[in-house]
């Protein structure tokens, strides 16, 4: 006992030995205020003589008694007996305000507790009031929250490379089971290891970056009995593209009715331009969304916006821009590595109106590329010709080659020391746009 008074009929006890080295016991600590407000709501917890848990409930405005010194309850359910003494009086806000002194005995009955506002700071040494053990550095602290010491599984929501998880709060003696949705050794799924790098503990690595949405569950375990199962979402993330979906708007744009398409986002997505594209992010992780104008990019979206709550990138690709990359960056809470995006737009729909020109791509061998303008009357469309070609990697949006000015009807390109991989040709002549995606390298 380290403070006693009996004005207000208290005793403050320290416990010798902590009860977190109680095998298989999941402490809670009650809060408490010195608020000297009357709780417009009563609870009593008490063990009248050791007995099993009681419960009693006053739920009218307390009165105070003896001189100010205590709070009056009269119990609307349950009830307290000899023996409950001392125990704990719980406002409408379930902080103790109080202890039982005195009262009857039965039914409809009332109880007299010591105020715990009179006890904080009546006394005029340490051993005889609370506020020297309760709030040892004077700070004027009111009230303390209540907290229970729940075991929880510690450890990254995102997974990169690996990450290992622990309990906290474990119960003396306690064992952990932990269960994962995949199989030990499995890449290049997550791979998982339990009692590793210690017994209690468990890893789960991610070599190949897969991506994988589960729970990892833990099975609190003392003496062959489950105490408690916890559980918690764990995400991997993959390392270069984001999964998403998405839509786009069908749409008349410059004279064009453009169809409405969907699909997976790949590392580059073809749309159409003019109409209103949706990308979902299938992800959890938070996500910042910003426009990629690195690599000498210049040009824009007609339109963008991110829409954080429900994970909804929108843009409109503007007109003439059949054949150039536009590149959006996510980043953010979980990301393991910035990813990513490109979009390129489709132009010379079906439906388009005809065009003096049309474009092929011939190749004479795997590496030689010629780019021909095709045209119904050859002699009159060469007279004044003029055309820029531009190329770029769909994987990178990179511009490989520009060309301007030409003349001829046809230019040839040696693709041999570019990567493998998927291009788009963009031809520039008068107002008109055209494009041709080529192949190099396979």
């Amino acid at each position: 006992m380290v403070a006693n008074n009996e004005y207000s009929d208290f005793a403050l006890l320290k416990l010798v030995e902590s009860v977190r080295n109680i095998p298989a016991y999941i402490p809670y600590y009650l809060g408490w205020t010195r608020s000297s407000s009357l709780p417009t709501k009563r609870t009593v917890i008490h063990h009248p003589r050791g007995d099993i848990k009681k419960i009693a409930i006053d739920n009218n405005t307390l009165g105070k008694a003896i001189n100010n010194t205590h709070w009056k309850a009269t119990y609307d359910l349950g009830t307290t007996e000899r023996g409950s003494s001392g125990a704990p009086l719980l406002n409408q806000n379930k902080l103790v305000v109080g202890q039982l002194h005195s009262g009857g005995i039965g039914c409809n009955i009332s109880d007299n507790y010591g105020r715990f506002d009179v006890s904080w700071d009546y006394g005029s040494v340490a051993t005889r009031r609370l506020k020297d053990w309760l709030d040892a550095n004077n700070t004027g602290m009111m009230q303390l929250e209540a907290r229970e010491l729940l075991p929880e599984i510690v450890g990254t929501k995102f997974i990169c490379d690996s990450s290992t998880y622990y309990i906290k709060n474990l119960p003396a003696n306690a064992m952990v089971v932990w269960e994962y949705p995949t199989e030990p050794n499995s890449a290049p799924r997550p791979q998982f290891y339990t009692n590793y790098p210690v017994p209690n503990q468990c890893t789960i690595k991610n070599k190949y970056y897969y991506p994988y949405n589960a729970n990892l569950v833990a099975k609190i375990v003392y003496n062959g009995n489950t105490l408690l199962t916890l559980s918690k979402e764990v995400i991997s993330d993959t390392k270069s593209y984001p999964y998403a979906t998405y839509i786009q708007e069908a749409c008349p744009f410059y004279g064009v009715n453009h169809p409405s398409i969907s699909g997976r986002v790949e590392n580059s997505t073809f749309v159409h331009q003019g109409c209103m594209v949706r990308v979902t992010f299938n992800s959890d992780y938070d996500k910042d969304i910003y426009y990629d104008s690195s690599g000498g990019i210049t040009h824009k979206p007609l339109f963008w916006n991110y829409h954080r709550p429900t994970k909804t990138l929108e843009f409109q690709l503007p007109y003439r821009s059949g054949g150039l990359p536009f590149a959006f960056i996510l980043d953010g809470e979980g990301v393991c590595k910035k990813k990513r995006i490109i979009f390129f737009s489709y132009t010379g729909n079906g439906n388009a109106p005809a065009s003096a020109y049309s474009l092929k791509v011939l190749s004479s061998s795997e590496n030689i590329k010629e780019i021909r303008l095709v045209t119904d009357d050859v002699i009159n469309e060469r007279n004044g010709l003029n055309w820029n070609l531009e190329v770029y990697n769909v994987a990178y949006g990179t511009k490989v080659l520009e060309v301007k000015g030409m003349t001829d009807l046809s230019y040839t390109m040696d693709t041999s020391g570019w990567t493998s991989g998927m291009y788009v040709t963009r031809v520039i002549i008068g107002d008109e746009i055209l494009t041709e995606k080529i192949t190099v390298g396979k």
